[in-house]
């Protein structure tokens, strides 16, 4: 099994060996993507990367629809060498008319495919210990700073 991976200066889990992006590309039977979106990840996948993919290919996006470009995703899926599974999307809510919606290989999820048993525990979790925090005059997980006393 290969990897990429952008943490840690590119280092993979031992057992996996680590590829660059584009040779991945070329080999990958299905592809998932589960990056968050910045500068550098907009556009992840693009209308170059997309043409290196393996025939066919399955393309997984549970990270942001903006990782991939929407032109060349639209167009691989039409030319259906690619099928996807999609759990986030360009504009989200889809619209009723989004062209996504009519192809035969696709299949989508409402935005959820990370919302597993243990991620709904700790986020509880941290929202009790957030509200404690605060009780106790030691907020944490704040965005703006409360102003002082």
């Amino acid at each position: 099994m290969v990897a990429w991976s952008a943490r840690d200066g590119g280092r993979v889990e031992e057992g996996i060996r680590a590829a660059t992006k584009d040779e991945i590309l070329r080999m990958a039977d299905v592809v998932t993507l589960h990056l968050r979106l910045s500068q550098e990840t907009r556009g992840f996948l693009a209308e170059r990367e997309l043409s290196l993919m393996k025939r066919p290919c399955i393309l997984i996006n549970t990270g942001r629809g903006a990782l991939v470009e929407r032109s060349a995703l639209l167009d691989s899926l039409s030319q259906s060498w690619l099928s996807a599974g999609l759990d986030v999307f360009h504009d989200e809510p889809l619209k009723a008319d989004d062209p996504i919606l009519t192809l035969p290989n696709v299949v989508l999820s409402p935005h959820n495919a990370g919302q597993t048993p243990e991620v709904v525990r700790d986020g509880l979790l941290r929202a009790v210990e957030n509200i404690q925090n605060f009780l106790q005059g030691r907020p944490t997980d704040v965005v703006v700073a409360p102003a002082a006393r």
